[in-house]
């Protein structure tokens, strides 16, 4: 911990040379950088804009010395070039998250709304882990949207599968199916085995 921390105070100084020489005028343009990333990430709608400027600044400063030897421009540029990549990665999560809430709102366990949904959506989060990539896309894509979108989603996934859409529904049933047991052995607080959730979808 003591190495990493050196570490990361020897990669800091360094940034702060970078924005400018004068230690003073480096602080100053630090916090004028981050005021500016909060501002674009709150612009784009981004719920944490603050911890989205942190986690772009702790980048830029991990890779500053890799960057600074050739890097030609104002440093700012590299900065927000960084920005747009955490803000993207941000939307993957967002959208990830969407998903997942999607399936539990979509009947996974019948009640759902009568429980607490950040606890079933931490043991579903679980539990999808324990599928395969294919299962998992599956059944996520499965039941997201909804009315006609819906339809329109399931008649491209059986079409891209190249299955039936009576086909392409018994997988789905059967992967929720198999994460509705494992989401209540988890809220019951007996975690299912390893790899039990996909039993079968594995390919």
């Amino acid at each position: 911990m003591k190495e990493e921390r050196n570490w990361e105070g020897e990669n800091f100084e360094h940034l702060l040379e970078w924005l400018d020489p004068d230690r003073e005028r480096a602080g100053a343009r630090y916090e004028e950088i981050r005021r500016a990333l909060i501002k674009i990430f709150a612009s784009r709608g981004c719920p944490e804009p603050e911890d989205l400027a942190d986690e772009t600044l702790t980048r830029v400063c991990r890779k500053v010395r890799l960057v600074t030897p050739t890097y030609v421009g104002d440093p700012a540029s590299y900065f927000y070039g960084v920005a747009q990549n955490v803000y993207l990665e941000s939307l993957r999560r967002t959208r990830r998250r969407a998903e997942r809430l999607k399936l539990v709102e979509n009947s996974l366990l019948g009640g759902a709304r009568a429980r607490d949904f950040e606890r079933e959506y931490d043991c579903l989060e679980l539990c999808l882990a324990e599928l395969s990539e294919t299962s998992r896309q599956l059944v996520l894509e499965y039941y997201a949207d909804s009315g006609a979108a819906r339809i329109t989603r399931r008649k491209r996934q059986a079409g891209r599968l190249c299955v039936g859409a009576g086909a392409l529904r018994l997988r789905a049933f059967r992967l929720r199916a198999a994460l509705e047991r494992c989401v209540r052995a988890r809220l019951g607080g007996e975690p299912p085995g390893a790899g039990e959730t996909d039993r079968g979808h594995r390919q």
